[in-house]
């Protein structure tokens, strides 16, 4: 398995947690190197039209990660659903890609600011 692909339980440390779309469907996810997991999705799981919207640097990518998307179906209403083996999100209140990646922002930015004051 690739370490710096976006699997869950496989990116762990210091990476980026990104913002994918396709069609009305969302993905957040980590890596170490969103481009390239961007290339991965649209060849490996068939989404040759997703396009990566946003990236955030993450002090540990996997719980930024698990942030961001608590964040964005509390908050936004998205709604988790499976999709080859990864988990994309559906927008049933029809929130611009503006507002889901100012979300997605703010988990990030919270939880790194987190980290910091443990550190302290």
């Amino acid at each position: 398995m690739d370490m710096k692909g976006g699997a869950a339980g496989s990116a762990f440390g210091r990476g980026y947690v990104y913002c994918m779309k396709d069609g009305d469907q969302f993905k957040v996810g980590c890596s170490k190197d969103p481009k390239k997991r961007l290339q991965q999705i649209k060849v490996q799981k068939g989404r040759e039209k997703t396009k990566l919207l946003s990236t955030v640097k993450a002090r540990e990518m996997n719980r930024a990660e698990s942030a961001a998307q608590t964040r964005v179906r509390k908050h936004l209403g998205l709604e988790k659903i499976r999709y080859n083996a990864t988990d994309w999100h559906t927008n049933p209140r029809q929130h611009t890609h503006k507002q889901i990646t100012r979300a997605v922002k703010r988990a990030v930015y919270a939880h790194n600011k987190k980290q910091r004051r443990k550190q302290n």
